[in-house]
């Protein structure tokens, strides 16, 4: 993470922005986001601070052609999240009872954070509580 290592102000104007990303789970927003891909956090932390809308919007990235896995993992993800909110109140209370407290144990790795984005499926799928999808 670029704080680690932010030096002038210029940097430390840069650590802060990336800060104040990860505080309100919006790491998908990050400029260097192509360069540096989308990682595990990223996705729980979109899933964690999104709106119904946004949500709706993330299903549609998975349709495209020229997207990542990760982006895929999201879409799918952001459908499992809508399945079980059924309005904006659910989704807050599973955002706040379920995502954001998945997004911390991430963030200080008491759950170490899955390589693949199938791990990471499988790890939001059992924190919301969503039938597992047997092993292949």
């Amino acid at each position: 993470m670029r704080w680690l290592r932010a030096r002038g102000k210029r940097g430390f104007r840069e650590a802060v922005e990336e800060a104040e990303r990860i505080l309100a789970g919006r790491l998908l927003d990050c400029p260097d986001r192509v360069s540096r891909g989308v990682e595990a956090l990223d996705l729980v932390g979109a899933l964690g601070h999104a709106s119904f809308d946004e949500l709706r919007r993330f299903t549609t990235w998975g349709d495209k052609p020229d997207q990542a896995r990760w982006q895929g993992a999201l879409a799918y993800l952001a459908q499992e999240t809508l399945s079980v909110a059924v309005d904006e109140a659910s989704l807050l209370r599973i955002q706040r009872g379920t995502l954001i407290p998945l997004e911390l144990s991430l963030l200080g790795r008491e759950i170490p954070l899955p390589a693949t984005p199938t791990g990471m499926v499988s790890v939001v799928r059992r924190a919301l509580g969503t039938p597992q999808l047997p092993e292949s």
